[in-house]
């Protein structure tokens, strides 16, 4: 069986990206592999997440993530409102859960299930 345990993102823009990771939940540390590049390293479940600076304008792609908040998160009603806000589109489920479909500073499309 396969599973992930690493996503990366290459961005132009570290901070905005950060900012918007950060409002999703991911709490982030500096990081640096070596000679490597100072970047952005969060925990997404049980994958690391990184956030890579880059100038490289070929490197920043179009990838679309789907991110759920886990059982044990408790968004406040702020909480709630604030994603909304960000969010291009929203979807109430019957359930009680929300998708939400949004845009990250370097416009790739992020869903969020809550």
């Amino acid at each position: 069986m396969t599973s992930a345990y690493l996503i990366v993102i290459f961005t132009q823009q570290i901070e905005a990206n950060q900012s918007f990771y950060e409002a999703l939940g991911i709490t982030f540390e500096t990081g640096q592999h070596g000679d490597g590049p100072i970047h952005l390293s969060g925990k997404l479940g049980d994958m690391v997440f990184e956030l890579y600076p880059t100038t490289d304008a070929d490197k920043v792609t179009q990838t679309r993530l789907g991110l759920m908040a886990d059982n044990n998160t408790t968004l406040t009603e702020s909480d709630k409102q604030q994603l909304n806000s960000i969010a291009d589109t929203v979807h109430p489920f019957d359930n009680g859960q929300t998708y939400l479909v949004m845009t990250d500073p370097d416009g790739r499309s992020v869903e969020f299930l809550y």
